[in-house]
């Protein structure tokens, strides 16, 4: 019902017109992040992936982005970026199991080191090759690791790192695995009902231990978790507490992951909440888009920028996160 030409406040129209509204406006915001240009925001990246190794023609492989290092390359200078870095996962544990698994599970997983490390040579030379097609654009190579705990994945850990080229790399937790890393699940593959509060206690504990591991150059999206398990088992304000004064005290970068926005929380990685916490640490945090195709390079910087300026973190360079060699 209109009066003077607006929907009356309290009725159903009302009701469905401001929903349009906001969802209208939360549409232009996400598409004016995604295609502006991101030099004033950020002009670097440090999490983005590439492809093009037969992954989804069922080939296992640690390069899991759906176009190849050359068109996001491309993509990226055209989106501003002054340095941007393509990274695989590398997933690597000798227990893992592979019989009985899901459709499509642990294709970017490997327990044969010697295949795991020709697919990481594959992925980092790939990238390498595509920088010499695409100038006028600093290109680096990193791996997103998997951390588990025990020295079985240390050991195997070593001698990859030994055998593979990279310019740095990134601690990351997929998987809910036991202390010693003898048995571990994918969480993008577990069923809703394994999630227990000891599940997500393993979560936090295994970022606390890549942390301390000393292994990386910074952690990534630290409350990827809540995207499995509901809200009440997220009261994990203590553990939050925990991973950031470990990295206030080894001085350990983390980002805010815009993959986030394109969820159903509408939040980058981490939420606000513990963004407000980090700003308190002085614990740098920069931003990172994950993107695994060329629609999301760059996308929703914007959004993340506003999220750091609102918790009150400073806007960092790359030299801060990486050092001065890669300045």
């Amino acid at each position: 019902m209109l009066q003077n030409g607006r929907f009356i406040p309290g009725t159903q129209q009302f009701f469905y017109h401001n929903l349009f509204l906001q969802n209208y406006c939360k549409f232009k915001i996400q598409c004016y992040s995604l295609y502006m240009n991101v030099k004033n925001i950020q002009n670097f990246n440090l999490h983005a992936h590439h492809g093009g190794f037969g992954l989804f023609n069922g080939k296992r492989t640690g390069a899991d982005g759906h176009n190849n290092a050359v068109r996001m390359l491309q993509t990226a200078k055209s989106r501003g970026f002054e340095t941007y870095a393509l990274v695989a996962h590398l997933d690597f544990n000798r227990h893992i199991k592979f019989d009985g698994m899901k459709k499509y599970e642990g294709m970017t997983q490997f327990n044969d080191i010697k295949c795991a490390i020709a697919d990481y040579k594959r992925a980092a030379n790939a990238v390498r090759e595509a920088a010499k097609t695409v100038p006028g654009i600093k290109t680096l190579v990193g791996f997103e690791v998997d951390f588990y705990r025990g020295k079985d994945w240390l050991e195997d850990f070593n001698v990859i790192k030994n055998n593979i080229d990279y310019d740095f790399l990134i601690g990351s937790t997929h998987s809910i695995s036991n202390s010693d890393g003898t048995k571990c699940r994918s969480m993008y593959f577990m069923d809703p009902t394994d999630f227990t509060y000891h599940a997500v206690h393993n979560y936090y504990q295994n970022i606390e231990y890549c942390i301390s591991s000393g292994l990386f150059d910074f952690i990534a999206h630290i409350d990827l978790i809540r995207d499995f398990v509901p809200k009440h088992m997220l009261n994990t304000t203590d553990a939050i507490d925990d991973i950031i004064k470990l990295l206030n005290f080894y001085n350990m970068p983390t980002e805010i992951n815009t993959s986030g926005f394109r969820k159903k929380d509408f939040a980058g990685y981490p939420e606000q909440t513990i963004l407000n916490k980090l700003a308190k640490s002085n614990i740098p945090v920069f931003i990172s888009d994950d993107a695994h195709n060329i629609k999301s390079v760059g996308e929703n910087f914007a959004l993340a920028a506003n999220c750091l300026n609102q918790a009150g973190i400073k806007k960092y360079t790359l030299s801060d996160i990486l050092g001065v060699k890669h300045k």
